[in-house]
C-alpha cells in the first residue's frame, strides 16, 4: 500500500502542476471527478464534494462549483477514495452469499487468508460483537470501515 501512496502522490504533484497552468488555485468539481476517473477512482459529484468536505473543513466552495483546494487536501480526497475502493472489493472478493455484507465466517476466512493464519470463532465473535453497530450479526461496509480505521488497518 505504502507503494501506491507514493505512486498517487508522484502523479498527483504532475496532474497538478499541470492543472495549475492559470495559477487561480481553482479547480471545478467536473475537473476534480475527470482527474478521479483518470487516475481508476470514477466517483459521482455528490460522492466527490462528500469527501472533500470529510477532508476539508474549510474547503473555499465558489458559487459556479468551483473549489480552491490545496495539494495535501486533494492528496487526502484521493487516498480516501483509494482506501473506499480497497474495501469495497475486500467485501466483493469475501462476501460469498453476495448479500453486501460480510458475516462472521465470511470475516474469518477474509482474515484467514490476509493474515495467512488460522483465525480463532472466539476471536472472529469479539469482533463482530464489537463491530457489529446494528446487531444484525453481519458487518457492513461502514461498520469494516470503521473497525479497520480503529485498528489502524486501511
Amino acid at each position: 500500500m505504502e507503494n501506491n501512496r507514493k505512486k498517487l502522490f508522484a502523479e498527483l504533484k504532475e496532474i497538478c502542476a499541470f492543472l495549475n497552468t492559470t495559477d487561480t488555485g481553482f479547480l471545478t468539481v467536473d475537473s476534480l471527478r475527470n482527474l478521479m476517473v483518470e487516475l481508476g477512482h470514477p466517483v459521482s459529484e455528490t460522492e466527490l464534494k462528500e469527501m472533500i468536505n470529510a477532508v476539508d473543513k474549510n474547503a473555499e466552495w465558489e458559487s459556479n462549483g468551483q473549489i480552491k483546494i490545496d495539494f495535501n487536501n486533494l492528496y487526502r480526497v484521493m487516498l480516501e477514495a483509494e482506501r473506499d475502493e480497497q474495501l469495497k472489493l475486500f467485501i466483493k472478493m469475501f462476501d460469498f452469499d453476495k448479500d453486501g455484507y460480510l458475516n462472521s465466517e465470511e470475516l474469518r476466512l477474509a482474515l484467514t487468508v490476509i493474515l495467512e493464519e488460522d483465525m480463532d470463532m472466539a476471536l472472529i465473535d469479539a469482533m463482530m460483537k464489537e463491530a457489529d453497530a446494528d446487531g444484525d450479526g453481519r458487518l457492513s461496509y461502514d461498520e469494516l470501515l470503521k473497525m479497520f480505521i480503529k485498528y489502524g488497518k486501511i
